[in-house]
């Protein structure tokens, strides 16, 4: 066998070994170590503590009363044995002592025993002397011999049991000429303390619950304001920071349910100050037109407000968390914002979007998101929807177009015709009165549309700045005198004007703007109509106002040229409308003038079957 210092060294493991399994077994400790209310941490120990302290108090008050006991029976036998002493001197027979001895016993409740100097019993209360064995080696009569008092607790051999003795010298011309002993079973002492015991044990079961209750109600009001305070700590966490944790009494624990309802006020007031800047950033994000898209490094939608979701289509299920091919597929877009994420450069570009029926055309501006470090954390995207812009600038070249060859057409026929009469045409008068007729008939043409394009300016200037007055006029009133006014053009294609109004029918209106607004429709009615046909003007009250109705039994208008009738100097036929004198503005004029009322031109056509152009006038 090996010794045990080298097999400790072999079979010891190694400290590279022992420290991790060490670490180990104290991670499962820990793991199996579940936490204690505070409340049985408290209460054990301090029950425990009085516990003690009690069982300590009962052994000592048990000790010190047989103590006590022992030394007051010990006093009682004292005492007797002297008053015995005193007896039996007076008794000088010897043959009298125990006759004695037994009638003193029954007085006194104790066992009496006299004994000669030599050890010899002379009487006993209980037993015959002359059967009793010699007492000389008592340990009480001894000292009792000796001219002292004597105690002593020791075996019976007559009575066979535990007594408790008190021999006092019996004394003849001042020598010790015997013993009187008293004694006293200490099975009486035995039972007496027993029942004290009893009690005792009893007193203390009762102080042990007492003890028990107390110390639950220390326990309980020690952890009774942490339990408030572990509540208030849960409604801290639950959002609840408006509530309140009550002090306790305990100083201590006072500052500390102060310092976090302190603590819980300031959290709430940042709270509501983040709330407040995020609810007003999400509200002007939240209306802003432009469309706001953000993204993290890796190209995930962090933000998107509605303008955004809206014009890229995004699915509302598509939303922040996913990746911007994800949400979005248009290829224009993710090259913009790759090249913002990688190259950490701002970039700008158009992208034309298919909406419904049409297109629509935004702008994208990208710019690099960085942190308080300036390091590039994302991207940003800002869309501007231009497509009314764009719906603009076309309107516009449109128009310089139309109006340079409205204006162009009237002149160069001027032009022409005059020229042709300087070269020699004035020296015909067959020519010279046509080319005449001629010229005034552009020159008038050219005055319709400068009168026009005046008008239209000066409602758009006096819709933007000052309103037209109106009046409470009859809406019957301006249709029979617009009818009265393209009369004549009626009865040269034999068109019926059919006014159907009631004369109570009152509004709100312009009378001469009105009353314009109504001949250009019925005019263009009669313009379109086909010969020995009808056109119907109507007017009736709705809920909103009133309602003015052109109704015509013309070719009709195909249903794509609808969003742009309204145009300035756009035409469904221009080769048709110039043979008619139209100068193109005639229904531009009408919207506008619906525009200064506050009001609004609808128009319903169908091929072949006439259109219904209707004014809407609102009630005040």
């Amino acid at each position: 066998m090996c010794r045990s210092s080298a097999c400790a060294e072999n079979w010891a493991m190694p400290a590279t070994l022992s420290k991790p399994f060490a670490a180990l077994a104290t991670a499962s400790r820990s793991k199996f170590m579940w936490p204690k209310r505070m409340l049985w941490q408290i209460f054990p120990s301090t029950l425990l503590v009085m516990l003690l302290a009690l069982a300590a108090v009962t052994v000592m008050a048990g000790t010190l009363f047989e103590r006590f006991y022992r030394q007051d029976i010990y006093g009682s036998l004292q005492q007797r044995a002297w008053v015995l002493e005193n007896r039996m001197t007076l008794a000088t027979d010897e043959k009298t002592v125990d006759p004695l001895c037994k009638q003193l016993s029954i007085k006194s409740g104790s066992r009496i025993t006299v004994i000669h100097s030599s050890g010899r019993v002379l009487g006993d209360s209980l037993e015959d002397p002359t059967k009793m064995a010699n007492h000389a080696d008592r340990p009480e009569v001894r000292l009792a011999l000796a001219g002292k008092v004597g105690k002593a607790e020791h075996f019976s051999q007559t009575l066979r049991e535990e007594m408790l003795y008190v021999a006092v010298p019996l004394q003849s011309d001042g020598k010790v000429v015997g013993v009187v002993r008293v004694a006293q079973s200490l099975g009486d002492l035995h039972h007496t303390l027993r029942t004290i015991y009893l009690r005792l044990f009893a007193l203390a079961l009762i102080t042990a619950g007492l003890s028990a209750l107390v110390s639950l109600l220390l326990a309980r009001h020690f952890t009774l304001p942490l339990e408030v305070m572990r509540e208030g700590l849960k409604r801290f966490a639950a959002g609840q920071l408006d509530h309140k944790i009550p002090l306790p009494e305990t100083v201590e624990l006072a500052d500390v349910t102060r310092g976090m309802n302190e603590m819980a006020g300031q959290l709430r007031e940042r709270i509501r100050t983040v709330e407040q800047q995020r609810n007003e950033q999400q509200a002007v994000l939240t209306s802003m037109r432009e469309g706001v898209l953000a993204l993290d490094a890796e190209d995930r939608i962090l933000f998107l407000n509605e303008s955004a979701r809206r014009q890229l289509h995004i699915d509302l299920a598509l939303g922040a968390g996913r990746t911007l091919q994800e949400a979005v597929r248009n290829t224009e877009v993710q090259r913009l914002a790759t090249a913002t994420l990688q190259e950490h450069r701002d970039g700008e570009g158009e992208i034309v979007i298919r909406d419904g029926e049409q297109d629509r055309c935004l702008q994208i501006h990208t710019t690099a998101l960085k942190s308080a470090e300036n390091k590039v954390i994302g991207a940003l995207l800002v869309l501007n929807d231009i497509t009314r812009l764009r719906q603009l600038e076309t309107v516009r070249r449109d128009f310089v177009a139309n109006v340079s060859h409205e204006l162009k057409t009237p002149i160069t026929s001027v032009k022409g015709y005059v020229e042709t009469l300087l070269d020699g045409g004035m020296h015909e008068p067959a020519d010279l009165q046509r080319f005449l007729e001629i010229i005034g008939r552009q020159a008038n043409r050219l005055s319709a549309i400068i009168d026009d394009l005046l008008l239209l300016s000066r409602l758009e200037e006096n819709s933007k700045r000052v309103a037209f007055e109106k009046e409470n006029r009859s809406i019957k009133e301006t249709l029979e005198t617009a009818a009265e006014l393209c009369e004549m053009l009626a009865r040269n294609k034999s068109i019926a004007l059919e006014i159907q109004c009631d004369e109570a029918l009152n509004a709100f209106f312009n009378p001469t703007l009105l009353e314009q607004a109504v001949t250009n429709l019925v005019n263009n009615a009669i313009r379109y109509s086909k010969p020995s046909t009808s056109v119907q003007i109507g007017a009736e009250a709705t809920a909103e106002g009133v309602v003015i109705r052109v109704r015509d039994q013309g070719a009709g208008i195909s249903r794509e040229h609808l969003p742009r009738l309204f145009e300035r100097f756009y035409r469904v036929d221009k080769a048709r409308s110039r043979e008619m004198g139209g100068t193109g503005l005639g229904l531009s004029i009408v919207k506008h003038i619906m525009q200064v009322h506050r009001g609004r031109v609808e128009v319903e056509s169908e091929l072949g079957k006439g259109s219904v152009f209707e004014l809407h006038l609102p009630k005040s």
